[in-house]
């Protein structure tokens, strides 16, 4: 068997002695995330671990420490917020809170929960201005009795050490009245923004699976409430949630390019647009709606390029632009692909990329391991106008991709570069 380079044994290899491992054991097709093959190495800690598929023991087996997992499964969506309770008892009480059996008197309907089942007692965390929403579905009448679906969601109007009251005409349009066996979930607030957020996980619906973050609920809908969703069909987040922070501590928003600015559209801080020939970047203030147009002397804009003066005709200059085409400088690691380079020579309109001679044009690698670099510029020397760059050609730094455009003679003409953080 070669010991330098790998190689393949085609019958039965016996090991007189046994096989002593100093790193890593693994079959060809190990994979630990779809739990294919078999493992033997060091885990995170440093400690050895062995990663199979099933173990069988004919024997005694012996674990000084046994960690149990399992597989579990949910049904019905599912919501995380300040508050939750399953009623056990409902109460319709009159405008002077007594008990009355008459609907058209009823004001409110007095939820009682358990605070205390002889083993744990707990806190009633609703508070007074709190929605709170019930909803059950795909119940059959046929096997359960005195069962149906059910939707509601109504203001709580006020909160007692083992109950809530429920407010019968403040309530989402064709809201059913509670019972005994509802699930409550506090789903919005009247006033206080600390209350109107959640976090809710799919799965039946249009969307799911999915995990959506809301904010902002202060009545009956969810609509324009959405900040955040992460399903296997899409994935978006509210810019404006995203702070990126400098070497010194401070907080940038991130930007998000409009592409060009269009008079019916609405724009939000940090939002940038192209018009007139500048590029624009609003600045009005956080939460405000702008339809305005972006020009000197408007507030709700900053001017960031201006297209400067026309100057006096002439030969038009060459050009070098370098353009992410796909993908996106931000990865992770081990994503594959990450991003495709694309190079464009202009001379006025006329686009010249195709007309220059190869070795004019020259991709590179800049990063902190200059040994890599120049193996990995030479293994690109193929390239003319793009180039794809996946995570294997990124190091732990950060690193930029370079194009050079260089003179027949030589020289330099332009060089740009795409830095990739790490």
């Amino acid at each position: 068997m070669r010991k330098d380079i790998p190689d393949v044994a085609n019958a039965l290899l016996t090991l007189a002695e046994g096989l002593k491992v100093d790193k890593l054991l693994e079959s060809v097709d190990f994979d630990p995330i779809n739990e294919a093959g078999f493992g033997l190495g060091r885990g995170v800690s440093g400690r050895w671990k062995l990663s199979i598929p099933d173990l069988v023991v004919w024997g005694k087996a012996t674990f000084n420490e046994l960690e149990k997992r399992k597989l579990s499964f949910v049904g019905g969506n599912m919501v995380f917020s300040s508050s939750g309770s399953k009623i056990v008892k409902v109460q319709k009480l009159d405008a002077y809170g007594l008990i009355t059996t008459d609907e058209t008197q009823c004001r409110v309907y007095r939820c009682f929960f358990f605070q205390d089942d002889g083993t744990t007692a707990t806190t009633n965390l609703w508070e007074k201005d709190d929605q709170a929403r019930c909803q059950t579905f795909n119940v059959r009448n046929d096997v359960y009795r005195n069962v149906a679906n059910k939707n509601y969601w109504r203001r709580v109007m006020a909160v007692g050490e083992d109950y809530i009251d429920l407010s019968r005409e403040d309530c989402e349009a064709g809201s059913d009245a509670p019972a005994i066996g509802d699930t409550l979930v506090q789903m919005g607030h009247r006033t206080k923004p600390e209350r109107q957020s959640m976090i809710q996980i799919l799965v039946s619906g249009d969307d799911a699976p999915a995990i959506i973050w809301y904010a902002g609920i202060n009545g009956y809908t969810l609509e324009g409430k959405r900040t955040a969703i992460v399903s296997p069909t899409r994935v978006e987040f509210n810019t404006q949630l995203f702070r990126l922070v400098s070497g010194s501590g401070a907080k940038v928003a991130m930007v998000a390019d409009r592409g060009y600015w269009r008079q019916t559209e609405t724009y939000a801080y940090y939002d940038r647009v192209s018009h007139d020939g500048s590029l624009w970047l609003c600045v009005a203030p956080e939460g405000k709606k702008v339809t305005s147009e972006p020009k000197l002397g408007n507030d709700e804009w900053q001017r960031q390029v201006n297209r400067g003066e026309k100057g006096e005709r002439g030969e038009p200059a060459l050009e070098l632009r370098l353009d992410i085409v796909r993908g996106d400088i931000f990865y992770r690691e081990g994503q594959g692909f990450v991003a495709k380079l694309k190079v464009t020579v202009m001379k006025g309109d006329a686009d010249l990329t195709t007309s220059f001679h190869p070795s004019q044009m020259v991709w590179s690698r800049e990063s902190e391991d200059a040994d890599d670099d120049k193996e990995w510029t030479a293994k690109h020397r193929d390239r003319t106008d793009c180039v794809e760059i996946t995570t294997d050609d990124l190091t732990e730094g950060n690193t930029a991709i370079v194009f050079t455009l260089y003179n027949i003679d030589g020289t330099v003409h332009a060089s740009h570069a795409v830095e990739f953080p790490q």
